[in-house]
């Protein structure tokens, strides 16, 4: 386990999987530590984003990790409680 409210998380995160990544990285930190975690997906794997701040920000992305088919994608986890609450209890 490393603190993800440091940005050292990502070397130490790197280090332990042999500068390939991780397979699914859930986010809810901001700003650049937003960045961060992008940096440490794999090749082929995904970042789910559960934070709202940087969204409702309209703040901006990397887009390098695309060209290693990185998939992003946001769960907005109160609607979801509202709108699929069927989905939510599971």
């Amino acid at each position: 386990m490393f603190n993800s409210r440091k940005p050292s998380f990502v070397d130490h995160l790197l280090r332990e999987t042999d500068n390939r990544g991780v397979n699914l990285a859930l986010n809810s930190v901001v700003g650049e530590l937003l960045h961060s975690t992008w940096k440490c997906v794999a090749k082929w794997a995904t970042m789910v984003e559960i934070g709202k701040r940087d969204i409702f920000g309209n703040a901006r992305l990397d887009m390098g990790p695309f060209l290693a088919n990185c998939n992003y994608c946001c769960l907005h986890v109160e609607q979801m409680g509202i709108k699929r609450p069927e989905l939510s209890s599971r």
